[in-house]
């Protein structure tokens, strides 16, 4: 059975035809547009990610350096006539500086430390600490914020087990290790993760590299000591 239409009635159904391909073709554009603007935007700010992680080194370097020169300047100051034994003694460019945070092991302290002690005892990542442990309170902060350059390898302070490897919106790519006191360990903002849940890692062993994942303005390590849940200065276990 052939069903015939009105010749207006047709000319109705191919204008409407038409414009349905119309509006297909405008969607499609639109939505092509979009994606390209999307695509320039993303590249605009991976771009301004790494401009920002650079002036971050940039001022850690310059840091350094005014750290340096102020230590040149006391060292002109002694007076020439001091004894080595006086209390005014100069302090050494190391101290000056700060501790040297890699290897760990180097630490006076650090080397009195079995390196089979479950407790975290060494520093995760060289660098300067940017960020300390603030306890709950507003501003709080959970743990000790580590920048160095991207990709920098991580260590496990101590010997334990990969509990959990997880990605968070906020922390970015995240580690935990499970040491056999009871102590748990916290990585965040990771470029890569080096193990996988289950297995058995040592003092010193690179668990993962450095990165800039989650929230973060600049290459750095979040740093937490957890036991039985409550959250611990990370410092308290460190070498000076």
């Amino acid at each position: 059975m052939t069903l015939h239409l009105p010749h207006r009635d047709r000319r109705w159904i191919r204008a409407m035809l038409h414009s349905g391909w119309a509006l297909a073709a405008l969607l499609a554009v639109g939505l092509y547009v979009e994606h390209r603007v999307l695509i320039r935007a993303r590249a605009r700010l991976s771009l301004a990610q790494e401009e920002a992680a650079r002036l971050r080194l940039i001022e850690q370097e310059l840091y350094h350096l005014k750290i340096r020169q102020d230590w040149v300047v006391n060292l002109l100051q002694v007076p020439t006539g001091s004894s080595p034994g006086d209390s005014t003694r100069q302090p050494s460019l190391e101290e000056a500086t700060g501790p040297d945070l890699w290897p760990a092991q180097s630490d006076s302290a650090a080397s009195a430390v079995s390196a089979d002690d479950p407790i975290p005892h060494l520093w995760p990542v060289s660098g300067w600490v940017t960020q300390e442990f603030r306890p709950p309170r507003s501003p709080h902060h959970h743990g000790v914020d580590i920048a160095e350059r991207l990709g920098t390898p991580v260590v496990a302070p101590a010997r334990g087990e990969v509990l959990r490897v997880y990605w968070n919106d906020t922390m970015g790519r995240v580690l935990e290790l499970q040491h056999p006191d009871g102590h748990l360990t916290r990585y965040a903002h990771l470029q890569t993760v080096e193990v996988q849940p289950g297995e058995t890692v040592e003092a010193g062993q690179m668990v993962a590299r450095l990165g800039t994942s989650g929230k973060s303005t600049a290459p750095h390590l979040h740093y937490e000591v957890e036991l039985r849940g409550t959250l611990l200065d990370p410092a308290s276990f460190l070498p000076n």
